[in-house]
């Protein structure tokens, strides 16, 4: 063999542009684009039926933009990959970080385990602006509130990079041995409220970056005071294609401090941006902030457990306007408002007394 060939483990990063991981791949010569679906890396975590919509979606609009060249399977990532390897003498691996902490775990094991076989492997920040190990008080310790991890942030400015186009370079090949096929993942199981979400999204790289339009040309003006109404559609949507890697959050960055829009709105959705940095940085350092309470004084808080509660809860049958309408658009779409997500959430936890898992669970 004298031509090299590498893996790209696409993950949370399903596009082309600005995708670090597949860039670096691309320069290392043939690429062998693979998607692994491995339902058990998270546990009791795993990808909920709207997701997997979604994803689905995603995978096929990846699949298209790489020519019908991704390759697709289901199993333990380790397992998949070591298959791949031996068949198709590959000789790199490349992947984009991931910060949940099953992925984490998952991560170190794969690391070592390529480096005592001896294949070359190198990973990549593409889904956050900074490194959560970037952002740390004087003293090292992480932050636990928002304002001044916000504060910690800005005084790093500069964060970006520049935003890599497509690979020019990119030469995908097939694994000839894998017969698998995006339908065989059985990511959709023709549900009848997945043909409610069609009416409502689009998944694919494409369709964010046409969401990212869309909301500079029609919504960020006003978006400071208008975000604040759940009735008003000043909103960006792009939360889901930011979660599956459809676009970046460079790209958003980016593209939000050249729009000629106020300061203050521009500096009030970057804000948000940055909330979504907090969230998973939280995670890094708090592994088990998804079962725990970050503040140990509540773990004995008396939570009520009321089943006819909470399925009220779930339908949209409480008897409060506001909770069921949030509730109700929610399962009809996909999509609550921010501010009512903050509205029921706090009515289920505060009102009802329920666990804030179950909220956690059903969301």
């Amino acid at each position: 063999m004298t031509e090299k060939r590498s893996i790209f483990l696409f993950r949370r990063d399903l596009r082309l542009l600005d995708n670090p991981g597949l860039h670096a791949a691309a320069q290392n010569g043939f690429v062998m684009p693979v998607y692994i679906l491995d339902e058990n890396i998270a546990e009791e975590f795993k990808t909920g039926s709207a997701s997997r919509w979604w994803l689905h979606h995603s995978l096929a609009d990846l699949n298209n933009a790489l020519d019908d060249k991704l390759n697709v399977y289901r199993g333990d990532t380790q397992s998949v990959l070591l298959k791949i390897i031996q068949t198709n003498e590959i000789n790199a691996v490349y992947w984009n970080r991931c910060y949940e902490p099953w992925h984490m775990k998952k991560d170190i094991k794969i690391k070592n385990w390529l480096k005592a076989m001896g294949i070359g492997f190198k990973i990549f920040k593409a889904s956050l602006l900074w490194e959560p190990w970037q952002v740390l008080k004087n003293d090292g310790a992480a932050y636990k509130v928002y304002t001044p991890f916000f504060r910690k942030c800005c005084s790093m400015l500069p964060i970006v990079h520049a935003i890599l186009p497509k690979p020019k370079n990119l030469i995908c090949i097939k694994d000839s041995t894998n017969t698998m096929s995006l339908n065989d993942l059985g990511l959709i199981n023709g549900a009848k409220w997945e043909e409610k979400l069609k009416n409502h999204w689009i998944p694919g790289e494409v369709a964010a970056q046409r969401k990212l339009s869309e909301f500079l040309d029609k919504k960020l003006y006003g978006y400071s005071m208008n975000r604040n109404y759940p009735a008003k559609t000043n909103t960006s949507r792009l939360s889901p294609y930011l979660h599956f890697g459809e676009i970046s959050p460079n790209q958003v960055f980016q593209a939000i401090q050249v729009h000629k829009n106020s300061y203050e709105d521009k500096d009030c959705f970057f804000k948000e941006l940055v909330w979504r940095e907090f969230s998973y940085y939280l995670l890094y350092y708090f592994p088990n902030l998804p079962l725990e309470n970050l503040q140990n004084k509540f773990d004995y808080f008396p939570w009520q457990h009321n089943v006819s509660f909470l399925q009220a809860w779930q339908k949209g049958t409480t008897g409060y306007p506001i909770i069921d309408a949030g509730m109700r658009e929610l399962w009809q779409t996909g999509f609550m408002h921010n501010r009512i997500r903050m509205v029921t959430a706090s009515f289920l936890v505060k009102n009802l007394g329920i666990h804030w898992r179950y909220g956690a669970t059903w969301f």
